[in-house]
Formats: C-alpha cells, structure tokens, sequence
C-alpha cells in the first residue's frame, strides 16, 4: 500500500504532461488549418492569390455616404470581366451604390 500515493501522483503528472502535449497539439493544428485552407483557396482561384491593390479594375459597394467600401465583389485586371462583375451587381442589388473602378479613377458611378 505505500506504493500507492506514488503511482497517483505518477498519473496525475502524466495525465498532466498529457493536457500540455494536447493543447500544444490543438494550437498546432489551428494554425495549420488555417494554412491549409489558405492554400486551398488560392489553388481553387490563383487569380485571387495576389494582393488586391495589384489588379487594375475592382468593383465596390460603397455605404449611402460613399465614405467607405462596404463590400468588394470583383477584381480583375480584364476589364471586360471587371464590367460584366459590375452590370451584375447592379443588376440583382440596384438598392446599393456601386462603382467600377480603374486604380482610382472611377470608370462609372451607379447611385439608386
């Protein structure tokens, strides 16, 4: 029976040096997931792997006070493309104020 407080207090060490690997481990895997899925994307669509402010032609959505971009829809350096993504926008959301921009001038303006 003497032996009996040294094996729990061996369990309870491993049981805890066990909790610190787990939690080691789940951090790891956090961070690798989102890693994974970043690559993913940028697999499924390599067109959008770059920085945003490299593309030439963007589409937003601007707040009713065109003080900020609520959402950017498209980006592209075809303007062809960049403009179909506009007519779209406007088609299905007229309600909201877009803009097809080129850099930073403003190539056109849709207000409801």
């Amino acid at each position: 029976m003497p032996e009996s407080p040294a094996n729990e207090a061996d369990t309870l060490a491993l049981i805890a040096e066990l909790r610190e690997f787990c939690a080691k481990l789940s951090r790891q895997w956090a961070v690798s997931e989102v890693e994974l899925h970043r690559l993913l994307r940028d697999f499924a669509q390599p067109e959008l792997c770059a920085p945003a402010r490299s593309y030439q032609f963007k589409v937003e959505q601007w707040d009713q006070s065109e003080d900020r971009v609520i959402w950017l829809i498209a980006i592209s350096n075809n303007f062809l493309v960049a403009r179909a993504a506009y007519d779209a926008a406007v088609k299905y959301n007229p309600r909201e104020r877009w803009l097809l921009r080129d850099g930073i001038r403003v190539v056109e303006r849709y207000q409801p």
